[in-house]
């Protein structure tokens, strides 16, 4: 199985993690949604600051589609990316959670 890693960045300059960073990697163990990258798993490197999400992994993302397109989007193609943005935003909302921060980077083409 392949993942993702993305590294969450500490700040040295102060003890352990922050709240809001634990809150994050709690939020992302317990939601599990068709439309939402699964977080399967926290690493850490060989240095303790050194910590990973081990996340599934997608092959590509919006912004990459948007960049790489030969061809717009049909309309259809266009209500199915929004469908599914609706989806996972109704099940964060339903969750009692607000995405403070989505942009195109982080929206997962064909999830």
């Amino acid at each position: 199985m392949q993942v993702a890693l993305k590294q969450i960045r500490l700040d040295l300059k102060k003890e352990g993690m922050s709240i809001s960073v634990i809150r994050e990697i709690n939020s992302l163990f317990t939601l599990h949604h068709d439309n939402l990258v699964r977080l399967y798993d926290v690493a850490v490197g060989r240095r303790l600051h050194k910590i990973f999400l081990v996340m599934e992994y997608c092959e590509q993302d919006l912004a990459t589609l948007l960049d790489n397109m030969q061809n717009k989007f049909t309309e259809g193609q266009v209500k199915c990316i929004l469908k599914q943005l609706f989806e996972g935003m109704k099940y964060l909302h339903d969750s009692f959670i607000i995405h403070r921060d989505v942009k195109v980077g982080g929206v997962v083409a064909g999830k």
